[in-house]
C-alpha cells in the first residue's frame, strides 16, 4: 500500500522529504508494535497519505480554512517537522482518539487564552461531522499562541479570569492547606491517609472548569518507591495506568497485569491526560510531581497509590490503597447511599418474605385456604408458588440493579451480580436445613427438593453471570493474582459439577456423594465473598458475607450434630415379603430406645452393609414402647442388598427425624381426612391415621396397590384406625399389570377394609366417601371441608 501511493505531507506531518518507497517501508516496519494498531495508525510521525489520512482535517470545524501570519495552513496542522515532534495540539488531538470531543474543544492546546473551539469557529462546543461550524471567519491556528481569533479575545479574558477567581476561593475556603513547594509549582491542597503512613496528597487546580489540576504525592524517606494510579474501575489497579517514582526516575506503566513485566507507556498515552511527570527528592521525602493531569470531574476523581520504604522498584509492596476524591472539597467520595439503601430494603423484603411469609401461611391453615390459590396453573405450581417465586426472583433483581446507576459500567454491573448471587446462595442453603424454611411451610420432602434445585440453579447462573462479567471487566491476568477471586472463580464450576446432566439416573449413593461438591462449591464462593468484603468494605458485602457464613456454619453444624448423634438402632425382626412377580418388601422392626418423632416424619436409615451412605424412609409406629418400623421396597441396589442382608441381631443407625407432615395443620380447619396412596405410599398413611381419628372423625382411605404381601403386611395396622366403611383398597393381580385391563374380574377384594369387587375411580370415590363425610360433617354442625393426604405413585 506505501510502496504504491503517491508519497506527500498531510495533516500532522511536516514537508519533508522521505526517499523512495521501500526506505519509507523498510522504516516504517522496524518500529515495534503497540496496542495492536497498524504502523500508519499509529505513529503519527510518519507522513499520512493524503488519499488514507485527509479526513482528519474534516474532524476538525474549519479544518482547511485555518489562517496564520494571514495564510491559510495547508499541512502541518498538527506537527512541527518530521519524526515525532507533534505541537500540543496534534498530541492533544490524539489523546483524544482524534475526536472533536468537548473536552478537546475547551483546551488552550496553544496557551494564548483562547480555547481550541474558539480559534476554529465553534466556541459553545456543539459542532459535528458534517455540520456547519457557527463562524467560517477568523479562523486562527490554535497551535500557535501568535495566531488568535479577534473576535474572542474579550470574552475569553472573561472567561479565564471568572474561572481562576472561583478555583481560587473554593480551594482557599475548603481544603487544607498544603506547604509543598516542589519544581516551581506551590500545592495549595493536601489530604493524608491512615493505610499511608507517611504519605500525603498534594494537588492545586489550575483551571477548573477545564478540569486542570497539579497532582504531588510524597513520602517520608527517600528509599523505596511510590506510585500514583490512574485505575480504569475504581480501586482496583490492575487495568490502569500507574506513574512511579524511584529516587529522580519516573516511569509510566500500563498495569493490565499484576506482576512485572508492565508495558511502558509515555506521557502523551496514559488514560488519564497529563503534561508530565518528575520525580525527586526534597527535605528526606521523596516526591512524584504530575503536572497539568486532565480529569472529568474535579468532584470525583479515582486515585490509587502505593509505596514501598525498602526496596527498589518493581520489589513486592503492601496491597495498594485506592480512593476517590473530592479535590475540590478536599474530601473523599464515600460510597453513594442510594445503592445501599435499596439493597438493604429488598434484603429485608427477602427475609421478611422466607421468614414471616411462612407463619402467614400456617396461620392460613387453621382455617380452609381459598381454593383458587391451592390450584395448580403452572404444572404442580399453584398460585401461591408462582407468587413466591416471582418475588424472590424480583428482589434477587433488585439486589442486582442496586449497584448501578445513570453511569455505570460493567464493573458496576459486575459488582451488582456479584451481590444478587451472594444473597441466592442463601435460598438453597435454608432449604436443605433441618429446620428451614420448607419445614416452616410445612413443604413435603419432594417439593423440598425442587425448590431446593430451583434456588439452587438460580444461584449457579447468578454466579456464572458474575464470574463473566469480573473476567470481561478485570481479565485473567488480574483473577489469578487474588486468591479469594480465584475461589470464586472455581466455586461455579464445582457447584455446576454436583449436578451434572443424568445425575438422578445413577445410584443414590454416588448421587450423594457426587453433590457433596456443592458443599464444597458453596465453601469456596462464602470465602470469596469474604475476600471481597474484606478488601473492599461496604455494608452490603459485608451483609451478604455475613448471612452466607452464618447459614453454612448453621448448616454444618445441623448436620454434624445429627450424623454425630445417630440413634443406635438393635434389629429385632426382619421380614420380606415377595409377591408372585418378584416384586419384595422388607419390613425392619427396630428398638430405638431414645429417638423421638412426630408422625408422618422421615428418617435415614445406615447400613453399611447396604451402601456408603444412609437412606431416607418414611418412620412407622411399632408394637411397643421405644420400637419404630421402615416398610422398604426393594426397587434400587440399596434397598436390594437391604433385601438380601440377615439383620436380625445387629445394630443399625438411624439419623433424623426430618420432616413437618402438613397433615397435623390441616387438623385445626378441615372436618374430615382422606389418605389417597399407592402402593408403598402407605407408610405415612400408618403413621398419621391415629392422630387424625384421636382429634376426632376416623380418616376415610383410598389405596391403590399391585402387591397383595405388601397390604397383607400393612392392612392390620389400619384397620382399626380408618373408617373402613367409606375406605376403598384395590389390588390388581400381578399377571395383570401393564395391560390396561379394568373389568372387574381383575381386582381382588382385600379384606377387613371394605369390599372392592371392582375398580373405583378415584374422582368417583372422592364424590361418593368425601361427599358422605362432608354431609356428616354437616350434619353435627361443623364447617364441611376435606383435607386430602397425596404419597405414592
Amino acid at each position: 500500500w506505501l510502496k504504491s501511493a503517491r508519497l506527500q505531507s498531510c495533516l500532522f506531518s511536516g514537508a519533508a522529504t522521505y526517499g523512495t518507497p521501500d526506505e519509507l517501508v523498510d522504516w516504517a516496519t522496524t518500529m515495534p508494535p503497540k496496542f495492536g494498531m497498524s504502523i500508519p495508525a499509529m505513529f503519527i510521525g510518519l507522513p499520512l497519505l493524503a488519499s488514507g489520512h485527509e479526513e482528519y482535517l474534516d474532524r476538525i470545524p474549519n479544518g482547511h480554512s485555518v489562517v496564520r501570519n494571514g495564510l491559510v495552513v495547508l499541512q502541518g496542522l498538527g506537527h512541527q517537522g518530521i519524526s515525532d515532534n507533534r505541537n500540543d495540539f496534534g498530541a492533544s488531538f490524539q489523546s483524544h482518539m482524534y475526536e472533536w470531543t468537548v473536552d478537546f474543544c475547551n483546551e488552550d492546546t496553544d496557551g494564548d487564552g483562547q480555547t481550541n473551539g474558539m480559534e476554529l469557529g465553534d466556541p459553545e462546543c456543539v459542532w459535528k461531522i458534517g455540520d456547519s461550524p457557527s463562524r467560517v471567519t477568523d479562523i486562527s491556528h490554535p497551535a500557535f499562541a501568535d495566531s488568535m481569533t479577534v473576535m474572542g479575545l474579550t470574552e475569553t479574558s472573561a472567561t479565564v479570569s471568572t474561572t481562576t477567581s472561583e478555583t481560587t476561593t473554593q480551594q482557599t475556603q475548603e481544603c487544607k492547606a498544603s506547604a509543598l513547594d516542589y519544581d516551581g509549582v506551590a500545592y495549595t491542597c493536601t489530604e493524608t491517609f491512615d493505610k499511608l503512613d507517611g504519605a500525603a496528597l498534594h494537588w492545586r487546580i489550575t483551571d477548573e472548569a477545564a478540569g486542570l489540576v497539579d497532582i504531588a504525592l510524597t513520602k517520608t524517606g527517600v528509599n523505596g518507591w511510590l506510585s500514583l494510579g490512574f485505575p480504569k474501575s475504581p480501586g482496583r489497579m490492575v487495568g490502569g495506568h500507574a506513574i512511579v517514582a524511584a529516587g529522580s526516575q519516573t516511569a509510566f506503566w500500563d498495569m493490565n497485569q499484576y506482576d512485572p513485566p508492565f508495558a511502558p507507556l509515555t506521557v502523551s498515552t496514559t488514560r488519564v491526560s497529563i503534561a508530565g511527570a518528575t520525580s525527586g527528592t526534597q527535605d528526606g521525602q521523596l516526591v512524584l510531581a504530575v503536572s497539568g493531569a486532565k480529569v472529568e470531574d474535579l468532584t470525583k476523581v479515582d486515585l490509587i497509590f502505593g509505596l514501598v520504604n525498602d526496596c527498589a522498584w518493581p520489589c513486592e509492596h503492601e496491597e495498594d490503597f485506592g480512593i476517590t476524591m473530592n479535590l475540590v472539597s478536599g474530601a473523599a467520595v464515600t460510597e453513594p447511599i442510594l445503592p445501599q439503601v435499596i439493597f438493604i430494603v429488598a434484603f429485608l423484603l427477602l427475609c421478611s418474605l422466607l421468614l414471616l411469609g411462612p407463619v402467614v401461611v400456617n396461620a392460613r391453615r387453621r382455617s380452609r385456604p381459598p381454593a383458587f390459590l391451592m390450584k395448580p396453573i403452572v404444572g404442580r405450581m399453584t398460585p401461591v408458588a408462582i407468587l413466591l417465586f416471582a418475588l424472590v426472583i424480583l428482589l434477587l433483581g433488585l439486589v442486582a440493579i442496586s449497584q448501578l446507576t445513570v453511569e455505570s459500567t460493567l464493573h458496576d454491573a459486575m459488582l451488582g451480580l456479584g451481590l444478587s448471587a451472594g444473597v441466592a446462595g442463601l435460598l438453597p442453603m435454608l432449604m436443605v436445613m433441618k429446620v428451614g424454611v420448607h419445614t416452616v411451610f410445612g413443604l413435603s420432602r419432594e417439593l423440598a427438593y425442587h425448590v431446593h434445585i430451583f434456588f439452587g440453579a438460580l444461584f449457579i447462573l447468578l454466579g456464572l453471570a458474575h464470574g463473566i462479567a469480573a473476567v470481561s471487566d478485570m481479565g485473567f491476568d488480574w483473577i489469578l493474582e487474588e486468591g479469594h477471586v480465584i475461589l470464586g472463580l472455581v466455586a461455579v464450576p464445582t457447584m455446576m459439577i454436583s449436578v451434572p446432566p443424568g445425575l438422578a439416573l445413577i445410584r443414590y449413593d454416588w448421587f450423594k456423594i457426587i453433590h457433596s461438591a456443592a458443599g464444597l462449591g458453596y465453601f469456596f464462593s462464602l470465602l470469596h465473598m469474604m475476600g471481597v468484603a474484606k478488601e473492599h468494605v461496604t455494608l452490603p458485602r459485608a451483609i451478604v458475607a455475613a448471612a452466607n457464613a452464618v447459614a453454612l456454619i448453621s448448616f454444618v453444624w445441623q448436620r454434624a450434630r445429627m450424623v454425630l448423634t445417630t440413634t443406635p438402632a438393635k434389629v429385632l425382626g426382619m421380614e420380606v415379603v415377595k409377591d408372585e412377580d418378584g416384586t419384595q418388601h422388607t419390613v425392619l422392626t427396630l428398638q430405638a430406645d431414645g429417638f423421638t418423632y412426630t408422625p408422618g416424619q422421615w428418617a435415614r436409615l445406615h447400613v453399611r452393609s447396604a451402601g456408603l451412605v444412609g437412606h431416607p424412609f418414611t418412620i412407622v409406629p411399632g408394637d411397643s414402647a421405644g420400637t419404630i418400623r421402615f416398610i422398604i421396597k426393594a426397587s434400587g441396589s440399596y434397598t436390594r442388598r437391604l433385601a438380601k442382608a440377615d439383620l436380625t441381631g445387629t445394630v443399625v443407625r438411624v439419623e433424623g427425624p426430618y420432616g413437618a407432615p402438613g397433615a397435623m395443620n390441616a387438623l385445626h380447619w378441615a372436618s374430615a381426612v382422606a389418605f389417597v396412596v399407592g402402593g408403598v405410599g402407605i407408610t405415612p398413611a400408618i403413621a398419621l391415621a391415629p392422630k387424625v381419628k384421636a382429634h376426632g372423625e376416623a380418616p376415610l382411605l383410598y389405596w391403590a396397590m399391585r402387591s397383595e404381601r405388601l397390604f397383607r403386611v400393612c392392612a392390620p395396622m389400619l384397620a382399626p384406625q380408618v373408617d373402613q366403611a367409606l375406605s376403598h383398597c384395590q389390588i390388581t393381580k400381578a399377571k395383570e399389570r401393564g395391560s390396561g385391563a379394568s373389568s372387574p374380574g381383575n381386582w381382588v377384594a382385600p379384606e377387613g377394609l371394605g369390599p372392592a369387587p371392582a375398580k373405583k375411580e378415584l374422582v368417583d370415590w372422592l364424590r361418593a366417601a368425601g361427599g358422605e363425610a362432608l354431609r356428616r360433617a354437616n350434619a353435627k354442625g361443623d364447617k364441611p371441608s376435606m383435607y386430602v393426604f397425596v404419597c405414592g405413585p
